[in-house]
């Protein structure tokens, strides 16, 4: 699994522990006992190999390698991570609750932990000349990883400096929408940017390579895009085109795929990369993730919207669903951009010795991404023999996209219809957030539809006086009719109570 897979099993980890899967059964400067324990699990690992237990070594090798997610998790659940992190900054830190910098403190541990994961591999199983450079790839890629969360808590601190914005994004759907969309639009725009200078990269040298790649480019009619080569200490043989716009297209060749292709090959591998960015693959993955996760959310909230547990569930299964599908589509698009290198070049030897070049000893070997290069040598060998091969892969992933599409403006259509018409009760409770009472009231009495208990907490709020701020009175009213048993106001006050400022 790569570092953006660990981010995200590290803010799992701490969403579990918020959910109430936490015990404080030590304290937190327990912390500092558990980062050796890398070092342990390589020092065992490395003997277990020496003495022939291969499958002792690997196992424990694996351990080594899930470590950092595995001791955050004991940090987190068993030491009172998070909990102490509130205790220090005077309030409680909650990743349901508007992010701030904070949750870069609480994420602390676990990249500490990577760190110390991957500098104990680096000294136990990477040879002395080529540890510097191995470390280094591998301490961007996980930085490379942590870029996402990073930009979205500067992003939202920011937002959060002005309360009246926070509160809108908090509780009015369309702007939290806007939001996110936004968010996610400006990462899209400058990870060319952000690739060149977290990864090593540097401008493609001058020479047969580079030329031969801007000649295929300028045939094809695919302009002048940026290349790049990629400095990852000869350890990945890999290209990639990034950037939605044709002035941001930028082009990474790894520095270990430079070394094994002669110009041709490597232009043969940009025509491939060249497919992915003409038939649109990356938009077409983007629109399946929107589709699952939007009708993973319409679904929770329809069936499961007073229980989170049920709702975030639905939702994983929803994304579970998708990563199944993306496997089957992923692996077709792959032979699609190797017909687009077909057409091109008008013969497959070229591709097919880049990729047998590449694939070396794992060329029977699959992944989750791709099928193997064997696979695919003999499916551009089939296509090129009989043309209605490739006529058929064309129609599989057309269906695809008109499948998508439609799905996706179904999704948003859906969404959108349901985002209008939260609109005014989003309004109310973000007045009563902000303390706007009569504002509330008012609001409350134009909607036909309402909450009840929603309506009932407004007519409360616009009934405060000056001390409706005042927390002990609100508690003290809700007390009150859950002692008379009127339960229809409880839950009004109690409901005013979560939304007061």
């Amino acid at each position: 699994m790569g570092s953006l897979g660990h981010v995200v099993l590290a803010l799992a980890a701490l969403a579990a522990a918020e959910a109430g899967f936490e015990r404080a059964i030590a304290p937190p400067w327990m912390l500092v006992l558990l980062a050796p324990l890398a070092y342990v699990l390589a020092l065992f690992s490395e003997r277990a190999y020496l003495r022939g237990r291969f499958r002792a070594g690997e196992w424990l090798h694996r351990a080594l390698i899930a470590s950092p997610i595995l001791l955050f998790a004991l940090a987190v659940w068993g030491c009172g991570w998070r909990a102490a992190v509130s205790r220090w900054t005077g309030s409680e830190v909650s990743l349901l609750a508007w992010p701030d910098l904070r949750v870069l403190v609480l994420l602390a541990p676990w990249f500490l932990f990577e760190l110390s994961a991957l500098h104990a591999r680096s000294r136990f199983f990477i040879a002395k000349t080529e540890r510097d450079g191995w470390l280094g790839f591998h301490v961007r890629m996980l930085v490379a990883g942590l870029v996402p969360v990073l930009l979205y808590v500067i992003a939202a601190a920011l937002v959060g400096t002005s309360e009246e914005t926070r509160v809108a994004v908090e509780e009015i759907g369309i702007f939290h929408a806007a939001f996110a969309g936004g968010l996610l639009l400006a990462l899209a725009l400058v990870l060319p940017f952000l690739l060149e200078h977290v990864w090593e990269t540097v401008p493609l040298p001058e020479g047969p390579q580079r030329a031969s790649v801007l000649e295929l480019a300028r045939e094809a009619g695919f302009g002048t895009p940026r290349l790049r080569a990629w400095r990852t200490g000869n350890q990945v043989a890999n290209a990639a085109i990034v950037g939605l716009t044709s002035k941001s297209r930028t082009v990474l060749f790894s520095d270990q795929l430079l070394a094994q292709l002669p110009p041709r090959e490597l232009a043969a591998v940009f025509a491939h990369e060249m497919g992915h960015a003409v038939r649109s693959h990356v938009p077409l993955f983007i629109a399946w993730v929107l589709v699952a996760f939007l009708f993973g959310d319409l679904t929770a909230t329809a069936f499961f919207a007073d229980e989170p547990v049920w709702a975030g569930l639905v939702l994983l299964g929803f994304l579970a669903a998708w990563f199944v599908g993306f496997t089957w589509l992923s692996r077709r698009c792959e032979l699609q951009a190797d017909l687009h290198a077909l057409d091109l070049l008008g013969e497959t030897h070229t591709l097919i010795s880049a990729l047998e070049r590449v694939g070396g000893r794992l060329r029977d070997v699959a992944g989750w991404r791709h099928f193997s290069i064997a696979d695919r040598v003999r499916f551009l060998e089939h296509a090129q023999a009989d043309p209605s091969v490739a006529q058929k892969l064309h129609g599989k992933i057309r269906a695809a996209s008109v499948l998508g599409t439609v799905l996706l403006v179904l999704a948003l259509g859906l969404h959108a219809w349901r985002l209008l018409h939260d609109l005014p009760s989003d309004r109310v409770r973000a007045d009563q957030r902000l303390g706007d009472y009569a504002s509330a009231a008012q609001r409350a009495e134009r909607i036909e539809d309402i909450e009840p208990v929603l309506a009932r907490a407004a007519r409360l709020a616009g009934s405060l006086g000056s001390d409706g701020v005042e927390r002990a009175r609100v508690e003290a009213e809700a007390a009150a009719a859950a002692a008379r048993g009127d339960g229809e106001s409880a839950a009004a006050w109690n409901a005013l109570l979560e939304l007061r400022p």
